[in-house]
């Protein structure tokens, strides 16, 4: 199927991009690897709170990417999830872009926004429901026995969010190394909200809603009971697709484009964080910006 644009990225510059694409008239399908939208601030921190947003002086990351698609469900743009790019050709004056899902599609015009790329959370070798990789809803936890794995600034910064905004009074913080990787100036304050930390340990198993956890000198085994068990170990990123490997990139592995945010190949677009120009600014707000530029090129030329 022939299409005026292929936005490929759903995180707020893609979405954005798209929804205006296809309220100017342009026939416009957003193409997503992740199985929702959102990119990083559904996937790293959805409860957290941005700042960099005009006409708000602060707001939840998961409200704000949720207002975002919602604007965008309102118009007649295709969406296609859990979808990578994994062929790229030119035909002609289009560009036949395939996915792996077999999923194939051809446009006039292409524009990236894969930010830093797909984030998959570093899993355990455990399977249980109650294990978690990213905080959806903090009010889940009210009240509950929380048990954080990990030793950095995500981990460390959960700890002290949960017990510090009385989400809950039994939280656990459990590091496999004898020291935090975390910044010290979140770490002292584990003390203060009374977070039981437990160091140089790992999960030896889990077992009705007990996590059983070694003491790498002592040999010793605890068991620690938990309602909801978040994992922080970190996030595996995939960033390469065809597409972006035929474009001109620096050494960062960030496509360079102009001041039209044209890339090498023409009709080709990036904007957001996959991109790279003199005195860019890494915000959210500035994806907007360059979302504005793309469109008023395609639609005008100018």
């Amino acid at each position: 199927m022939d299409y005026d644009l292929v936005v490929i990225g759903g995180g707020p510059a893609g979405i954005y991009a798209a929804k205006n694409a296809a309220s100017n008239g342009l026939k416009t399908i957003l193409i997503e690897g992740n199985k929702f939208l959102g990119g990083q601030p559904a996937n790293l921190y959805p409860q957290k709170t941005i700042y960099d947003i005009p006409n708000y002086d602060s707001v939840n990351s998961l409200d704000f990417v949720n207002a975002l698609a919602k604007e965008l469900s309102a118009t007649n743009c295709t969406i296609k999830l859990d979808s990578f790019v994994v062929s790229f050709e030119q035909k002609g004056i289009l560009y036949e872009v395939k996915t792996n899902n077999n999923f194939v599609v051809q446009a006039t015009n292409i524009l990236v926004c894969t930010g830093l790329g797909i984030f998959t959370p570093n899993e355990i070798m455990f399977d249980d429901e109650n294990i978690h990789y990213s905080v959806k809803d903090i009010n889940l936890y009210k009240n509950k026995k929380i048990v954080i794995l990990g030793g950095g600034n995500s981990a460390v910064d959960w700890a002290n969010e949960i017990t510090s905004n009385n989400i809950s009074n039994n939280v656990t913080l459990i590091h496999r190394r004898d020291e935090f990787r975390a910044d010290e100036k979140n770490t002292v304050k584990l003390s203060a909200n009374k977070v039981n930390v437990i160091l140089d340990s790992v999960v030896e198993k889990i077992e009705n809603n007990k996590l059983f956890v070694k003491n790498n000198k002592t040999s010793s085994v605890t068991s620690i009971p938990f309602d909801f068990l978040l994992v922080q170990y970190g996030q595996k990123i995939t960033t390469e697709n065809a597409l972006i490997k035929k474009l001109n990139l620096n050494k960062a592995n960030k496509i360079l484009v102009d001041e039209n945010f044209e890339t090498s190949l023409k009709n080709i677009y990036a904007i957001g964080d996959c991109c790279t120009y003199t005195a860019k600014a890494n915000k959210i707000s500035s994806c907007f910006t360059e979302a504005e530029k793309v469109l008023l090129k395609l639609k005008h030329g100018k």
